[in-house]
């Protein structure tokens, strides 16, 4: 019975289909290049992209991740608006067996969407982002707990360093013990947090990643050009505009400053 609808999920991809009697359309995530940012949830316009682990770790083809974000089959449009947005190239939209590239999507060739005014920048992997959001990040150390570090290993860019990362950037061999160790506590702490803001493409790994909502990604413009259409356009730069200044469903600072 057509359609046909189909969810496929392995270590290193994610993907839905809808297929017709004759032609077929997917929605792919790499979870490979897939930073856990969130930006596809607050992108798409059908609310079909959920929460799934929020799994900090590097990617790397030996690992067996947890699904990052689960995929409604049923509900989506297959428009493309998510793949559009994604920073990290991680999702696509395929039909026919072919990807369609982001400017070649019907909604960006009829002008639904504008195109986006974005830069390349480097990871700290080496790999490649678009930077197209204008914003800052807001901590909140008195919320942060200590050890948890998982900011630090989510964050792609290398905004955010911790202590434990930045002991091994010491002159010499990493230093686990001796006075080397000691020095470094002396100047940054016991889980001392460092902040490289200019490094920062406003993505929302941190804040997506963070389990008691430490960090929080203020985004305040979407830098875009060319026509669009109302409200499809302003409605979607509203979601990703909102979506990290919400409370998210997590542990609210009360109880976080509880548990220290």
């Amino acid at each position: 019975m057509f359609p046909r609808l189909s969810i496929e999920v392995s270590a290193f991809h994610q993907a839905l289909q809808k297929k017709f009697l004759i032609d077929s359309v997917r929605l792919e995530i790499d979870r490979t290049k897939c930073r856990n940012c969130g930006t596809c949830i607050s992108a798409c316009p059908n609310k079909i992209i959920k929460r799934g682990h929020p799994d900090p770790a590097p990617r790397n083809k030996s690992d067996k991740k947890p699904v990052s974000v689960l995929l409604d089959a049923k509900n989506c449009s297959y428009c493309g608006t998510c793949a559009y947005l994604c920073p990290y190239d991680a999702l696509s939209l395929v039909v026919d067996g072919k990807k369609v590239e982001r400017d070649e999507l019907q909604l960006v060739m009829k002008k639904a969407l504008p195109r986006l005014v974005e830069e390349e920048v480097t990871l700290k992997d080496g790999s490649k982002a678009r930077k197209f959001m204008d914003g800052y990040l807001k901590y909140d150390k008195d919320t942060c707990q200590d050890g948890c570090s998982m900011c630090a290993e989510a964050c792609p860019t290398g905004t955010i360093v911790r202590y434990s990362m930045l002991k091994s950037t010491y002159s010499g061999s990493s230093p686990t013990t001796g006075w080397k160790l000691e020095y470094l506590r002396h100047q940054w702490g016991p889980e001392a947090l460092e902040i490289h803001r200019e490094n920062c493409i406003q993505c929302g790994a941190c804040a997506f990643t963070c389990p008691v909502s430490a960090m929080q990604i203020v985004r305040q413009k979407i830098n875009a050009k060319g026509e669009f259409q109302d409200p499809f356009w302003p409605d979607t730069v509203k979601r990703l505009l909102d979506y990290h200044t919400q409370e998210p469903e997590r542990v609210s600072k009360k109880v976080a400053k509880n548990v220290k």
